[in-house]
């Protein structure tokens, strides 16, 4: 055993095994190096991709920015107007002539305010048993355990007082109607300035989300541009229509005047109003009908005008 032993130990002045550590050094090196390797070229790829798609950004932003400034110096009326000739394609487009006004009604926006006050009152009581047993050893040392059965029993009452407020908005009326064209009758309706104003907007806001919000440069264009158009084309006609239709139907049914309206249908003979044309000839705008179109054809032309830059610059892609 002792012969055993000592051929086990190194023999005096043996060096420790240097390559077997180099070696594996050069591996920890290389697995980082690897790794290193492969972050770089993600890097790399993840910046081309990035500077690609901020050059194509910076084009459509700057082709959106001339097509919607573009857009908002369009005639109000184009927004509003509506072809008829559509109507043998199945278009929903309606004009309706030599109306008479049968029934005017005004239905005002209105807003509810309320608060609820008041104090609440509990009332609780617990009934129950305890039951424990304990344990001492020949030591001293205790050991105990008990239980708990119970139920616990409450009462609250509430005492609230509720104040409510409830203001019509005058000047945001919205106007249902009905005419007669001879042996017919159609129903006519607009919605209040308000409410095609919060339309509007909607509308436009869903087109700078599409772009990005405020996370890329055409997003930030369109965003610039939501509140100038939504103020253009507003309407602000539909309270004076109703006056004038009220005040027309304050005459005789034999003396009234005819009127012309056009819009979308939306039922049988029923329309959402586009505009209004008055007796004496004054044309009243009722609801931008066509803006939605027309902002679409200008999304459209915006991208088409980006396509030569942007293929200039070896990628005419517009979206990943």
């Amino acid at each position: 055993m002792p012969v055993a032993r000592a051929a086990l130990q190194p023999a005096p002045g043996a060096q420790p095994n240097e390559f077997g550590a180099f070696l594996l050094t050069q591996v920890f090196v290389g697995v980082l190096l690897i790794v290193a390797i492969i972050l770089l070229i993600i890097g790399v790829v993840g910046e081309v991709k990035s500077t690609k798609f901020n050059r194509r950004d910076a084009v459509l932003a700057h082709a959106m920015g001339d097509r919607l400034a573009a857009l908002s110096t369009e005639p109000r009326s184009a927004m509003y107007a509506v072809d008829t000739a559509e109507n043998a394609d199945g278009s929903w487009d309606h004009r309706i002539t030599d109306a008479i006004p049968l029934e005017v009604e005004r239905h005002f926006d209105q807003q509810t305010l309320g608060s609820i006050t008041g104090a609440l009152q509990t009332r609780m009581s617990l009934f129950g048993t305890t039951v424990g047993i304990g344990v001492v050893n020949r030591r001293g040392i205790g050991f105990g355990g008990a239980l708990t059965k119970g139920r616990v029993h409450g009462t609250t009452q509430a005492d609230l007082t509720v104040n409510e407020t409830t203001r019509a908005n005058l000047m945001g009326d919205g106007l249902f109607s009905t005419y007669s064209t001879g042996e017919d009758s159609w129903r006519l309706i607009a919605m209040p300035n308000t409410a095609a104003q919060e339309w509007l907007y909607n509308l436009l806001l869903q087109l700078w989300h599409h772009f990005g919000s405020d996370e890329t440069h055409t997003g930030r264009t369109v965003g610039s541009w939501v509140g100038p158009l939504t103020q253009t084309f507003t309407p602000s006609d539909v309270s004076y229509a109703t006056d004038r239709l009220t005040h027309i139907l304050s005459r005789p049914f034999e003396a009234r005047p005819p009127v012309t309206f056009s819009g979308t249908l939306i039922g049988r003979n029923a329309i959402l109003a586009a505009e209004l044309t008055l007796p004496d000839g004054t044309r009243l705008e009722m609801l931008p009908i066509r803006l939605p179109a027309r902002l679409a054809a200008a999304v459209l032309a915006a991208e088409a005008d980006a396509v030569p830059q942007i293929e200039a610059t070896g990628n005419a892609e517009l979206t990943d």
